[in-house]
């Protein structure tokens, strides 16, 4: 029996031994994974965007919306945008960057995500463009009414247009400019524009002496506060 009780014993330390073993592994690897990851550098960033890969993209958003320090941040997005202009992508990088933009606490971030987007929407999207042209549509002999008639078409769908008279200028006064004209219609005038579809503006202005009169006219188009494109046109009109 002396035997076979040694032989247990050996075996029941066995086991302990190994559930020991087994324990402090896991320990080790818990608490391996419990550790918080090393802050990324700016060497780092470098090395992502060289890489210019699908992982790279990942972990460069991980890192602007992380808690690391500012200026990592701030490099990683300007490294995202790199990335997103040299691999064709974009249209599909700007809403993240746009959410950063509008949202990050910090002001450096934010103005590198709006630097971003500005620059990609400049030189690797059609973006969000529009035309305007503007006609006389009615003389005038003063003191009597002009009439000018703006054509916008906007690319994309812009609920949030306006068309305005921004600055009139008279030749040839003398001293009375304010009293030269008035503007006596709706200003600005507000659209709802669908992509690529023209729509008018008419603006009605009391000219109440005679020369010429240089007028500015201007379209804002916009989706937000980042997403937005304007435009002016300017038009002499002489008033006998």
């Amino acid at each position: 029996m002396g035997w076979k009780k040694t032989v247990l014993l050996v075996a029941v330390a066995a086991v302990v031994a190994l559930a020991l073993i087994l324990a402090v592994g896991f320990g080790f690897f818990i608490g391996r994974q419990g550790q918080p990851k090393e802050p990324a550098s700016p060497a780092q960033i470098d090395e992502l965007q060289m890489d210019s890969d699908g992982k790279a993209v990942s972990e460069l958003k991980g890192i602007i919306k992380g808690k690391g320090d500012d200026y990592t941040r701030e490099r990683a997005v300007l490294a995202l945008a790199d990335i997103a202009g040299r691999t064709g992508a974009a249209d599909d990088t700007i809403p993240f960057l746009k959410e950063v933009a509008l949202n990050d606490g910090n002001t450096d971030v934010r103005t590198a995500a709006y630097v971003a987007i500005r620059d990609l929407r400049r030189n690797h999207t059609s973006g969000l463009n529009a035309t305007l042209t503007v006609r006389v549509a009615e003389q005038a002999v003063a003191p009597g009414n002009f009439t000018l008639e703006a054509r916008v078409t906007v690319n994309r769908d812009a609920p949030n247009t306006q068309v305005y008279i921004k600055r009139i200028s008279r030749f040839r006064n003398e001293g009375d400019e304010d009293m030269a004209y008035q503007i006596v219609s709706q200003n600005p005038v507000k659209l709802n524009m669908k992509a690529d579809v023209e729509k008018k503006a008419a603006f009605t202005v009391t000219a109440m002496k005679p020369g010429d009169y240089l007028v500015v006219i201007a379209a804002k188009a916009d989706l937000d506060t980042i997403d937005y494109v304007k435009t002016e046109q300017k038009i002499y009109v002489h008033v006998d």
